[in-house]
C-alpha cells in the first residue's frame, strides 16, 4: 500500500515538472516593459560641491580653475565637468583648558590636503532630482573625478541648479 502511494506521488510530481517544461518552452511569454522614468525632465546646468578629505599631494597648486574633469558618479562614466571652484580647508582641533576656556588648534599634515572642488556641468533637471548621464547626484554620492594630474574620489556637498 505504502510502495503504491509512493509511486503515484512520484508520477504526480513528474507530471509536474513535465507540465511546467512545456509552458516555459512552448508557450509564448507577453512582452514585458517597464517605464523608466515618468514626468518631465528638462537640460540645465548645475554646481556640485564635492568634498575630498586627506588628499595626498605634495603640491595643492595643482588644483587650477578652469580645468575639465572627466566625472563618475557612482562608479558610472557620466561626462566632462568644469572645475569652477577649489577651496582648502585646514582641520580644526578644540583645545580644552583646566580654567574651563576653549581654543581653536589649527593643524596640518604635510602633503595631505582637505579641498572643496566645485564643478559645473550640464544636468538633466527632474521635479524630483538632478541627474548626470544615467546617475542621480544627490548629497552624499560618491564622485570620482580625473584629469591629466590627478585622480581623487570624493563625495557630494551640495547640489545647486544654475540654469534651467
Amino acid at each position: 500500500m505504502v510502495s503504491r502511494l509512493v509511486r503515484l506521488l512520484d508520477l504526480g510530481a513528474l507530471a509536474l515538472i513535465g507540465l511546467t517544461v512545456v509552458i516555459v518552452l512552448f508557450l509564448p511569454g507577453g512582452q514585458v516593459s517597464s517605464v523608466v522614468q515618468v514626468g518631465s525632465s528638462q537640460s540645465g546646468r548645475a554646481e556640485i560641491d564635492m568634498i575630498v578629505r586627506g588628499m595626498s599631494v605634495r603640491s595643492p597648486e595643482v588644483f587650477q580653475t578652469g580645468v575639465e574633469a572627466e566625472l563618475k558618479v557612482d562608479n558610472q562614466s557620466s561626462t566632462d565637468v568644469k572645475i569652477t571652484g577649489v577651496e582648502f580647508f585646514e582641520k580644526v582641533q578644540p583645545l580644552a583648558f583646566p580654567d574651563g576656556r576653549v581654543e581653536k588648534i589649527f593643524y596640518t599634515e604635510p602633503y595631505r590636503v582637505d579641498v572643496i572642488l566645485t564643478l559645473s556641468s550640464p544636468v538633466q533637471i527632474s521635479d524630483q532630482t538632478v541627474t548626470i548621464g544615467s546617475s542621480k547626484v544627490k548629497i552624499g554620492a560618491a564622485l570620482e573625478i580625473e584629469t591629466f594630474d590627478y585622480k581623487m574620489r570624493g563625495a557630494v556637498m551640495d547640489v545647486r541648479v544654475v540654469s534651467t
